[in-house]
């Protein structure tokens, strides 16, 4: 009487195990892409809503609030400030009503320090403020983030050309 065994043989989980390599070898480039986009639309998404926070915070204060970077750069976070005496200068006297973390894996690159929005809700200034948020992985990879001068923000997605 034969008995019956159970198990692999070493052949089958050796193709086993060079059919996981192949599916591996497949799926990790497509994993990162995935990876660096969900990072530089999460970033994205982050500045466009603190902008938007900024926006509607001075119009319901009646007063200045300021979207400014930390002091590392906008990548490592920022800070809206409310001017308490609305005299457009933000100290610590004045009220901070976010901060926020550090955005890794992505770079965010300005040529603006700051936004301050007025009471109407427009942008102080005739500068219109870009950020451009770039996936720190792949190069190519950028979301733009700006708001138009009566400051409403909008994401584009930049394509091939710039922000």
């Amino acid at each position: 009487m034969r008995r019956a065994t159970s198990g692999f043989s070493l052949l089958e989980m050796m193709a086993v195990v060079a059919i996981l390599g192949i599916l591996m070898a497949v799926a990790f480039p497509s994993f990162t892409y995935l990876s660096s986009t969900t990072k530089v639309k999460s970033a994205s998404t982050e500045l466009y809503l603190a902008l938007i926070r900024s926006r509607n915070e001075a119009v319901k204060r009646n007063r200045l609030v300021s979207i400014t970077k930390n002091s590392s750069g906008w990548q490592a976070g920022w800070q809206i400030i409310a001017d308490s005496n609305n005299d457009g200068s933000f100290t610590t006297a004045d009220r901070l009503l976010l901060d926020s973390g550090e955005q890794k894996r992505v770079t965010i690159t300005s040529g603006v320090d700051s936004v301050v929005f007025l009471a109407s809700g427009r942008i102080q200034g005739s500068a219109v403020p870009s950020f451009v948020v770039t996936a720190a992985e792949k190069a190519t990879m950028k979301r733009c983030v700006s708001a138009d001068l009566t400051g409403k923000p909008y994401i584009r997605d930049p394509g091939s050309g710039s922000c």
